[in-house]
């Protein structure tokens, strides 16, 4: 395939998005795109694929290349097509009959029931139809596979198969990706493009490896712009020696020479050395204090599903200060159930037998959850955060905490739901933060969070005596917070050593042990 050459290519609406980007995508190229919310990164996707025409710079394209684009959103014109259909849909009409069979293979790949590949798109889960998308873009054999958060949605078993089905069905094709998913980028990527206002850098290695040489970069360009700040200082003071001199001995010469030292200062302040300053938006959590050692306990606990049918049972369960214990298990054991009845139960502190579920009177809890429930859409900003204190605060501090988090004065009055799913999902932080938990019940915390939000999430918890019930398909994130793993299987609730246990099985390795 030919290239696909981007040279200075700049994009903005008011202020710009990105600068000068430069990056040649070539066959076996498998780019990811990385940046916060709001740096531009799907606009550089919709400019690749020549949806966006105004930036300024020059995009070169091979003639009559074909560039399937997945974007986020589901296309309304598929909704009310069967799921084998909206594949089928990708395969140019003149072919579809002789090339059905790559449906088919497609489906076998990503393990889709038989039952679901006759039902409409939006009978669906987002999972299923997120898989169908990129289906359908396969299915023309494009000369270049742009994704858009491809496992957004997606349990981790679905994750592992599109995984497999990239670097098996898709591996001599250009592939660029943005995604927050950094074990995905690891495993998907092998070129990084970092998407910041001060630049955008660019490395030949996935996503870890390309970050940890993008803050080596950062230190060295931050020490040579300590060095030049010093001679920058330097110079300052001797001009003003020099002209001093000059004026008090009526000295031409030294007057000259303060002049040259002048224009010395002024070219070197021209040149200062560009470095990254990150963009305050600031997660920070707070615990309050309990004399509880046993926060949560869960003793002979059935789960049951909204029908009445028994998703898994717990034998017992403890949840002491410190452990963040992480529940795993794949879409449809139960999951979701239980942590409905751990919020419900928090909220009432009632409801259920004596010693089955108790989570005692003094523990404060916070909850996460990934549909950001308890945010109404028609509060402002403002509104949110003063009611979610348990004490009252000054509009003052109000504004303080939304500064910190990056809302900016002029936006906190807007209502929330003209927020980006990221921004929401930042606001809901903050508002967390004023009622001091002493345990977290946490459903897909790091969902819509840009990296920098999910690493600081993930800081902020560790460095609290908090406890957590934790459950999340993001992989990194449960490798970096959990204390304890438990895998719901075989209708039962089972303790194990290591999440890689389960990935293992999720991967098709070797089944974890009932015994």
């Amino acid at each position: 395939m030919k290239q696909i050459t981007l040279r200075d290519v700049s994009f903005g609406y008011i202020e710009p998005l990105f600068e000068k980007v430069n990056i040649t995508i070539s066959s076996n190229d498998r780019v990811g795109i990385v940046g916060n919310n709001g740096e531009g990164k799907s606009s550089l996707l919709d400019c690749i694929a020549g949806i966006q025409t105004g930036y300024t710079g020059e995009i070169t394209r091979p003639k009559g290349a074909r560039i399937e684009y997945v974007e986020q959103g589901m296309p309304s014109d598929l909704e009310k097509v069967s799921l084998y259909d909206a594949i089928a849909s990708g395969i140019p009409e003149i072919d579809r009959i002789s090339n059905e069979w790559k449906v088919d293979i497609a489906l076998d790949m990503f393990d889709v029931p038989h039952e679901l590949r006759e039902r409409n798109i939006e009978d669906l889960s987002g999972g299923w139809q997120r898989l169908a998308l990129i289906a359908r873009a396969a299915m023309s054999d494009p000369d270049v596979l742009i994704l858009d958060e491809p496992t957004n949605h997606l349990d981790l078993g679905k994750t592992f198969s599109l995984e497999r089905w990239l670097s098996e069905q898709i591996y001599n094709v250009p592939v660029v990706i943005v995604s927050h998913d950094r074990a995905f980028l690891d495993k998907c990527t092998n070129r990084t493009v970092f998407l910041r206002k001060s630049g955008v850098s660019i490395y030949k290695h996935s996503f870890t490896r390309a970050r940890e040489l993008l803050f080596e970069d950062d230190k060295s360009l931050f020490s040579k712009r300590v060095v030049e700040m010093e001679e920058l200082k330097r110079l300052e003071k001797s001009a003003h020696k020099q002209r001093q001199i000059g004026k008090d001995n009526y000295s031409d010469t030294a007057l000259q020479k303060a002049k040259q030292i002048e224009r010395r200062a002024q070219d070197l302040r021209e040149s200062l050395t560009d470095i990254h300053t990150e963009e305050k938006r600031d997660i920070s959590l707070t615990s309050s204090t309990t004399h509880n050692k046993c926060l949560l306990q869960m003793t002979d606990l059935n789960v049951f599903s909204p029908t009445g049918d028994l998703l898994f049972k717990i034998d017992t369960l403890e949840v002491n200060s410190g452990d963040r214990v992480v529940i795993l298990g794949a879409n449809g054991t139960g999951k979701t159930c239980f942590f409905t009845l751990l919020r419900e139960y928090s909220e009432k502190r009632q409801g259920l037998s004596e010693g089955k579920l108790n989570i005692p009177p003094s523990v404060k809890v916070g909850i996460i959850d990934q549909h950001l429930s308890n945010l109404s859409q028609k509060d402002t900003l403002r509104g949110f955060i003063s009611d979610s204190s348990n004490e009252p605060i000054t509009q003052q501090r109000v504004s303080s905490l939304l500064a910190s988090a990056g809302f900016k004065y002029e936006m906190q009055e807007t209502r929330i739901e003209t927020l980006s799913y990221g921004q929401k999902a930042r606001l809901n932080l903050v508002g967390l933060r004023l009622r001091n938990p002493a345990l977290f019940l946490m459903d897909e915390p790091t969902n819509n969070l840009d990296i920098s939000g999910q690493e600081a999430l993930e800081g902020e918890v560790k460095s609290h005596t908090n406890a957590a019930v934790i459950v999340s398909h993001d992989r990194t994130f449960v490798k970096n917070l959990g204390t304890k793993y438990f895998v719901i299987q075989n209708k039962k609730l089972k303790e194990i050593s290591d999440p890689e246990e389960y990935y293992m099985e999720e991967r098709g390795g070797p089944t974890i042990s009932t015994s």
